[in-house]
């Protein structure tokens, strides 16, 4: 958990840290009313390796209020907002749904920023932190989120009783030989995580996990097919924006798709274990 005070910048280690808005001014204008508005990001932790049971956890305000204080001034005001600045007329469109095509450097510069906002995020003090360091630091290096073990999809949002604009579902997976040892007992580090973030009417969904683990072959099952585009690895085809639209089942297929998934596999694989060890 990120629940130990950060001294030092997250990304660079340096010190004097500024408070980072999750989401900067400019997209507060594209978010729903403020009017009965609190409460919209959830974080679901799993406790247990077996996955059996989470813990909700909400914002206690808007939003668009949300700020971590975990990066340096020099990080804030320098590469990171560069990286806000080229995402913003992008990222506009999108929220909008105005009619564009979006290649491969635009694709680049929305994974850049969504994964951005998942790193700070993390720092929360109520937020398990499944980014390692060494992925922190490849975003510092290259202004990017690592090539291996991540997968970013985008989709546009047509929802109606859909709330939650912010959702992780934080996972520790662990190697199978270990899982029936573990299967009890609580959770105290997470290397995984399905993150959505809905801003608008843009859905943006990642996936990252150990590098040693393999996600080039995930694929969603949504009753709406296509609704989905993976831009991250960028794809050398263009995308015309907007999509065919998410309505509010197919977004929830696809937020917890990955976490059923895993949870399914380690369970199947604490009792084959356990079936072995009683034979």
């Amino acid at each position: 958990m990120s629940s130990i005070p950060v001294t030092r910048c997250i990304f660079c280690g340096g010190s004097e840290l500024t408070g980072e808005h999750i989401y900067s001014g400019w997209t507060h204008q594209l978010m729903a009313s403020r009017q009965n508005a609190k409460a919209r990001a959830s974080i679901a932790a799993t406790h247990y390796i077996h996955g059996d049971e989470s813990n909700i956890v909400k914002l206690p305000g808007n939003i668009r209020d949300w700020q971590v204080k975990c990066v340096c001034g020099k990080c804030n005001n320098g590469w990171m907002r560069e990286i806000e600045n080229q995402a913003r007329p992008i990222l506009t469109d999108l929220i909008k749904s105005n009619d564009i095509i979006i290649y491969s450097k635009e694709q680049r510069i929305i994974c850049a920023w969504a994964a951005l906002k998942l790193m700070v995020a993390e720092y929360d003090n109520k937020t398990p932190v499944t980014v390692s360091d060494s992925q922190r630091k490849y975003m510092y290096n290259h202004k990017s989120p690592p090539s291996n073990g991540w997968g970013i999809w985008i989709g546009a949002f047509e929802k109606r009783d859909f709330r939650a604009e912010w959702i992780c579902r934080p996972l520790p997976l662990v190697r199978k030989k270990m899982t029936a040892e573990l299967a009890n007992v609580k959770a105290s580090h997470f290397n995984t995580c399905a993150n959505t973030q809905i801003i608008g009417k843009l859905f943006i969904h990642i996936i990252h996990v150990p590098v040693k683990l393999k996600i080039d072959r995930w694929r969603f099952v949504l009753p709406h097919h296509g609704a989905l585009f993976r831009i991250w690895p960028a794809a050398n085809t263009p995308i015309k924006w907007p999509s065919r639209a998410l309505d509010d089942t197919d977004a929830e297929t696809a937020i917890e798709a990955f976490f059923l998934r895993c949870s399914k596999i380690v369970a199947d694989a604490v009792a084959q274990a356990r079936a072995q060890n009683g034979a």
